[in-house]
């Protein structure tokens, strides 16, 4: 179990990963196990004078080996979309700390239907 100053130091990494950030909405990504960070993502444009990006969690994800993604960690500077939710469901991470503001609608519904369908994922917001 992670101690309060444990799970800031975690979001403020996240936090630092943002600043690599080219898109126009600056978001960052860690994935820890236990205490070990074993990926970082940041948003990006992925092609040039267009608005498609890969998203910070995918970036995170994508940038960790697939053996080590059940039972992590994810930590991000904002609110998980629906696609977020179906790839970290997807892989099994076990928990999303995040930082920010419940915006999205259509996210929040889905997680109501995790929980329904009993997927374990813990959500918690931090600040």
């Amino acid at each position: 179990m992670l101690s309060t100053e444990e799970k800031t130091f975690f979001l403020r990494i996240a936090m630092g990963a943002r600043d690599f950030s080219n898109s126009n909405i600056k978001r960052g990504a860690i994935l820890i196990r236990g205490r070990q960070i074993l990926s970082y993502g940041f948003s990006k444009r992925i092609i040039k004078n267009k608005e498609w990006e890969m998203s910070a969690a995918y970036d995170a994800i994508f940038g960790a080996r697939i053996e080590d993604l059940k039972k992590t960690l994810i930590f991000l500077t904002y609110f998980s979309t629906v696609d977020d939710l179906k790839l970290i469901v997807a892989t099994g991470i076990s928990a999303i700390y995040f930082h920010g503001k419940i915006e999205d609608t259509e996210s929040v519904k889905f997680m109501n239907d995790i929980t329904k369908a009993s997927i374990p994922l813990e959500i918690v917001q931090l600040g």
